[in-house]
């Protein structure tokens, strides 16, 4: 009887929208990306880690406590329930774009890719983010 095989790559659909920041006198910058697992109802959730350079100090302030925020009201709602009201909710100062498939294998190496891809490279710490083989 011949054995069957079991693929060790599992794909999954995620879905993730990008956070802009839109202030007053700036132009809209991308800050962040959350994405979800529509099947465990999950946010993985990639910010920028200084808004120095994109915002006066009271806003860079109040942006350095978004990421926490987040991170709480997802967990306390659910994802997809968060999300769909930052999109009813949200104003002219913080928006999110529009939603996009994306297929996952690793939930944090996708959030990874796409905060890279949308946002700025992630900047790579010999010892802490990258470990060589």
């Amino acid at each position: 009887m011949p054995a069957s095989v079991i693929p060790i790559i599992a794909r999954r659909r995620g879905v993730y929208v990008v956070l802009e920041a839109g202030l007053p006198e700036r132009p809209p910058q991308p800050i962040g990306v959350l994405v979800i697992d529509p099947e465990s109802d999950r946010l993985w959730v990639r910010m920028r880690q200084s808004y120095d350079n994109l915002a006066d100090p009271e806003d860079a302030e109040v942006l350095d406590a978004l990421e926490a925020d987040i991170r709480a009201r997802a967990a306390e709602i659910g994802a997809e329930q968060y999300i769909a009201s930052l999109e009813d909710s949200l104003s002219n100062a913080l928006r999110v774009g529009e939603r996009h498939s994306v297929d996952v294998d690793s939930f944090t190496r996708v959030a990874d890719r796409l905060y890279a891809e949308h946002i700025e490279p992630l900047e790579v710490k010999p010892y802490v983010t990258h470990v060589p083989l």
